[in-house]
């Protein structure tokens, strides 16, 4: 509702900052992480139309240390004593703007039109010295650890929204379409270099990588609800999304064929990577709620989807793709019975669906930090949970207690 007191312009700017970093750092990461946002709101509101401008932006940071001492035994016997000093600082640069119009047709009628822009920049820099202790000054077990990532993107988004309200209370018919385009790339490196021979040249290790991070997302919904009576009420509607995602991610290594002998920035063909992923998921769906006697209610709704989802690793087509199909069917059921005015208790039983993403699902072996290693699984299905629960909720005066048990029954566990 517009009140002619909400009309005219209006605004609203706010400013955070945050606190250096409150610990000594090596030589080599920075001493002072910066932690501050900012945003600004402006309004424009007439009897037919609104205008609205928002733009906001900002670093956030974190950062890490710890010191250990872990000691290796073999047999009762200590080999190894090793003395880990790690630290990491993660920064995220952010930058928004958005615009809207939105236009009222008539009281129950409007149509919002909106675009954001949305850029970031994140880094991460982190270090591991790791000594041994226990042996000879000239063991090789004595190494320092660097990694470094630093990753842009850009995304453009395109809102379309549209209202339309009925004389008769709570019935609406809404339709919202959204468009994304994200663009993004990055560059980072690992190195793991020790101090003293024989493992200064046989186990160095530097692998540095260049990515390029490209997709586009659409979602469409239509809802629209329905109420025979006071009683009775139907909402039922569509949602679509549709996704597609290139990731291109290309290594290059840098080691030792021979004490001296430097083999440098050698494109890995086995670690990288050119993933092309495409998802589209179709759903229909109805609810039903009604008030059975004075103190029952009872909602019931049935959800059918149909999903496809397709991906493959263009760098190696020889790799398993993935290519599949499923139809399913979601029924809900809540029921709720009034004890008292102060006590209430509810059973609810739900189907859910949790499906692999993209990344779960690429076979591409990803190294972080020199010694993380994680991989997809092409022959990953979507996890199904069928959920009971019965809760009791009391309120008295100011009071509220809420209890509930729960079982939870899955199929295809991830």
């Amino acid at each position: 509702d517009r009140s002619s007191s909400a009309l005219g312009l209006n605004g609203v700017a706010n400013i955070n900052l945050g606190a250096p970093l409150p610990f000594m750092v090596p030589n080599g990461l920075p001493r002072f992480i910066p932690t501050a946002m900012g945003s600004v709101n402006l309004n424009y509101t007439t009897e037919r139309y609104a205008l609205t401008f928002n733009i906001d932006g900002g670093v956030r940071s974190r950062a890490h240390h710890s010191d250990s001492y872990i000691e290796r035994r073999r047999n009762g016997e200590t080999k190894e004593i090793d003395s880990l000093s790690q630290n990491s600082i993660h920064s995220n640069y952010m930058l928004s703007a958005k615009a809207g119009f939105e236009y009222y047709f008539d009281k129950q009628t409007s149509l919002l039109l909106s675009y954001q822009l949305r850029r970031g920049n994140r880094r991460r820099t982190s270090g591991i010295e790791s000594f041994d202790l226990f042996n000879s000054i000239t063991d090789s077990l004595h190494y320092n650890q660097a990694d470094t990532n630093d990753n842009r993107h850009t995304n453009h988004t395109f809102n379309l929204s549209f209202v339309k309200k009925f004389d008769r209370p709570e019935q609406q018919l809404n339709i919202d379409l959204a468009y994304t385009m994200r663009r993004g790339d990055g560059n980072g490196w690992q190195e793991q270099s020790y101090l003293f021979l024989p493992a200064q040249y046989a186990n160095y290790y530097l692998r540095e990588s260049e990515t390029d991070n490209n997709g586009n997302h659409a979602n469409i919904q239509v809802n629209y609800v329905h109420p025979f009576s006071e009683t009775l009420r139907l909402e039922a509607g569509y949602e679509g999304q549709l996704r597609h995602s290139d990731q291109n991610y290309r290594y290059y290594m840098t080691t030792y064929s021979a004490p001296a002998v430097l083999q440098e920035h050698m494109y890995d063909d086995q670690s990288s990577t050119h993933y092309l992923y495409n998802q589209q998921i179709h759903a229909v769906y109805a609810t039903l709620g009604a008030k059975l006697f004075e103190k029952v209610s009872a909602q019931a709704g049935l959800r059918g989807e149909y999903s496809t989802v397709e991906g493959s690793d263009e760098n190696h087509p020889t790799t398993q793709r993935v290519d599949k199909d499923y139809w399913q069917l979601y029924p809900t059921l809540h029921l709720s019975y009034d004890i008292s005015k102060t006590q209430s208790l509810q059973l609810s039983y739900s189907r859910r669906v949790r499906r692999p993403g993209m990344w779960g699902l690429n076979p591409y072996l990803n190294i972080r930090e020199g010694q993380e290693l994680s991989f997809g699984n092409p022959g990953l299905d979507p996890e199904f949970t069928n959920a009971f629960e019965l809760s009791y909720n009391l309120g008295i005066d100011k009071v509220n207690i809420f209890t509930s048990a729960y079982y939870r029954q899955t199929n295809n566990m991830m």
